[in-house]
């Protein structure tokens, strides 16, 4: 076992470990090695294009990153090389250009003009770090964490459809209040993930790459006559992000700021489902499915405990306190620079790694459940005065003064009310009492309701 401190890297490495490719230390050392070595290539290119360099001259870009890559990765022998040079510099980005340099000049040992002074020429190490970083987010978001959101959502909705029929009791104030669908209080979870997964999905990643204050003032002292304003967001968009055109010396980092909050929306929005799962469960309304072997306490063998949900629920709100704080902190800097930008975001790929771990909770605490079908009638069946709700909005239909109040003596009288049929009887018992002339038709439609079939017409509204 590894001596970790983090449980991250420890106990829960195996449900986050594809975030590794992206946010690990050598996942950053290596996409900035791949955005310099782009740049380098993109810079050649140009000025070729433009005469500054002759058009026959061989420049082995290409040659440069795959002797550095393995299965599209960065080597480990490469990675340590990076860091052993670091050690000197105490700069990370001047290592590896340092290093690139040498690499450069063991693919060209013959050639009369060293070109390797053109790798990250003109640039600051935060363009190379919020390129870099913008491709390692937009990836991750992409490639594991909205497909994983994605399939979380396609189960809750399977199970939506799955229970569209079974009426259960609804709580307000954790007081019995009036049938719903257990489908639909599912289908209430789909559409407020739906909506945020749009936004995930439509979400905008920006970067900053300008030079030292963000002018681009190098580049235009050496070769006055190219629009690199121009250039540079060709280069940008060559990763699929849009290039920020008013920056100091970093980033302002509001797209990621705007990412956060939305990120935050959709962990909340699993959180409020965790804790009405852990709530339906400790209620009854749900039993758990046991893995074989499985014990649900040390010293309580009758008990079955919500583990998914209540892990979620933790991973969630390590996720959010982080996503939260990196919303307020990345925005702000002192002018032009601070290094805080940088030590904060080597930690996002935490709060993707919490976020991971509690949507796999999510989904094995989902297919454990089991509605628990007699408890449900039971519990529904026990309540029939949740009928006076319709009775007094049938009341006041006919025009009868004072229903509400009638309806709230009824069914607040402290006696139990065994059957529907016994509290319906007692309510039309009430109205005949206290009215004159009570319409027939009135006390057909009473006489009608009940707790099985009294759940509005939201089974039509399931086929989201």
């Amino acid at each position: 076992m590894e001596m970790t401190i983090s449980p991250l890297d420890n106990r829960y490495y195996q449900e986050m470990e594809e975030l590794s490719i992206y946010f690990s230390e050598e996942a950053w050392i290596g996409h900035r090695v791949y955005v310099e070595v782009e740049y380098f290539e993109y810079l050649i290119t140009l000025l070729k294009e433009r005469g500054y360099i002759p058009k026959n001259e061989i420049i082995k870009t290409r040659k440069l990153i795959e002797s550095i890559l393995l299965n599209g990765n960065m080597k480990k022998e490469c990675i340590q090389q990076v860091k052993d040079i670091e050690k000197t510099t105490k700069h990370d980005i001047k290592a590896i250009e340092y290093w690139l340099r040498q690499k450069y000049k063991e693919l060209h040992p013959d050639s009369k003009n060293d070109y390797s002074e053109y790798i990250h020429l003109g640039l600051t190490s935060q363009d190379i770090n919020s390129v870099a970083f913008s491709i390692q987010l937009k990836l991750t978001i992409n490639n594991i964490i909205f497909p994983t959101l994605k399939n979380l959502v396609n189960k809750i909705l399977t199970l939506s459809d799955k229970w569209k029929s079974i009426v259960f009791l609804a709580m307000t104030h954790e007081q019995p209040a009036v049938p719903t669908l257990l489908g639909k209080e599912m289908k209430v979870f789909v559409e407020r993930l739906y909506y945020l997964a749009k936004k995930l999905e439509r979400h905008q990643h920006l970067t900053k790459f300008g030079g030292a204050v963000g002018n681009l003032n190098a580049h235009y002292a050496a070769f006055p006559d190219i629009d690199w304003n121009e250039e540079m967001d060709i280069f940008c968009n060559k990763f699929g992000l849009k290039r920020w055109h008013y920056t100091t010396q970093i980033s302002n980092y509001d797209d990621i700021g705007i990412l956060s909050a939305i990120l935050v929306s959709i962990n909340t929005t699993l959180l409020d489902l965790s804790r009405d799962a852990w709530l339906y469960i400790s209620r009854g309304i749900f039993s758990l499915k046991l893995d074989e072997g499985q014990v649900g306490s040390s010293t309580m063998p009758q008990k079955v405990n919500p583990i998914n949900f209540e892990n979620a629920e933790g991973n969630l709100q390590m996720a959010n306190t982080l996503l939260q704080f990196f919303q307020t902190k990345l925005p702000v800097s002192r002018m032009q620079r601070d290094l805080t930008d940088s030590t904060t975001l080597r930690n996002y790929g935490s709060s993707l790694g919490y976020m991971l771990i509690a949507f796999k909770n999510i989904e094995k605490g989902l297919n454990k459940l089991n509605p628990n079908t007699e408890f449900i009638e039971k519990e529904l069946n026990s309540h029939p005065e949740i009928l006076a709700e319709p009775v007094q909005i049938i009341m006041r239909k006919y025009c009868l003064s004072d229903a509400y109040d009638l309806l709230k003596y009824v069914s607040q009288k402290k006696e139990v009310f065994e059957t529907e049929e016994e509290f319906i009887k007692c309510v039309i018992t009430s109205i005949t009492k206290n009215y004159k002339n009570v319409k027939k038709e009135m006390l057909d439609e009473i006489s009608k309701l009940s707790v099985k079939t009294y759940y509005g017409s939201v089974s039509n509204l399931l086929n989201f």
